[in-house]
């Protein structure tokens, strides 16, 4: 079953972009690549960098906290052979990752997965607060959908700080792998909470990744001719970004063109324009993960730790 689950992953990433792109035709990509010159691709990289930076953050100083010791750059140069791992498929970015800050630092597995399983819960957290916030901001373009996205990113928050304080009654209902998952991600968070501080610069970390990576998405719409206000814009990101909940394709191939494809369309974005930026993005990650992946393997071989 595990055999199958790579080449499947692979096939449904393929086929959600090959169905948006037979849909809207070559020319919606190639009219939004017509905008993109080399100062919007600068920007791009820019804000990928800066992004990266802060995700960083989220590594480095839960290390300080458990007693171990990591470069910024280090941890920046991780994140990017994690996207690479990713890449290939869903689950091999998070191996690649602990892999990768076991040979640095020297740590236990049971401290690496303290350090680990709690990452994906707090960018949801980080991902519901804005959400809500973006929700609120933009009533007359939502309408009655407004307290369908409320729910969802409420949800979504609530869901995060339930685990976060504690899911015991919710392992019991849970199947016994995904308890044991969810209890581990739990004990992990506990123990961070005794750190308040910590814990909301890794929410903060996340929430500014986020917002960065939003940016992109909007610097492209603006290439391609289309002018977002900044509360429609953050409406845009907020569903793009929630593409990351599901990982089930590698990178979130097909799933976050979708979901950019979704939020644009809520704000009233021709779908074709949208369907281009979607594609432009997703070719950019790929070429600034072809270019950075290769220095991050040489940069990671080297065993110097000190911060």
């Amino acid at each position: 079953m595990w055999r199958l689950l790579k080449p499947l992953s692979w096939f449904a990433g393929i086929a959600g972009l090959a169905v948006i792109i037979s849909y809207f035709g070559v020319e919606s990509i190639a009219a939004a690549l017509r905008g993109v010159g080399l100062t919007v691709i600068a920007l791009w990289m820019a804000l990928t960098l800066v992004a990266r930076i802060a995700l960083a953050e989220t590594t480095v100083a839960p290390l300080r906290v458990l007693g171990f010791h990591m470069r910024r750059s280090d941890a920046f140069w991780v994140g990017w052979l994690r996207t690479f791992a990713n890449q290939v498929f869903p689950a091999a970015g998070l191996v690649a990752y602990v892999h990768a800050i076991r040979r640095k630092v020297g740590i236990s597995w049971s401290e690496l997965a303290a350090l680990a399983s709690p990452q994906f819960v707090l960018a949801a957290a980080a991902l519901g607060v804005i959400g809500l916030v973006a929700a609120l901001l933009n009533p007359q373009v939502l309408g009655e959908r407004l307290w369908l996205f409320l729910s969802v990113y409420g949800a979504v928050l609530v869901g995060a700080l339930f685990i976060a304080r504690g899911a015991h009654g919710l392992t019991v209902l849970l199947p016994q792998a995904l308890g044991e998952r969810v209890g581990a991600t739990s004990r992990s968070l506990q123990d961070f909470a005794q750190r308040p501080s910590l814990l909301l610069l890794i929410v903060a970390c996340h929430a500014a990744a986020i917002l960065l990576r939003g940016l992109r998405l909007w610097l492209l719409f603006e290439a391609a001719g289309i002018d977002l206000a900044w509360n429609e814009a953050l409406l845009v990101v907020v569903v793009a970004e929630s593409s990351m909940l599901i990982q089930l394709t590698p990178g979130g191939m097909g799933i976050r063109e979708g979901a950019v494809l979704a939020g644009a369309l809520l704000v009233g974005i021709p779908a074709e324009v949208a369907a281009g930026v979607a594609i432009v993005d997703r070719m950019l990650v790929i070429a600034i993960t072809a270019v950075l992946t290769p220095p991050a393997l040489l940069v990671l071989r080297s065993e110097t730790s000190a911060d």
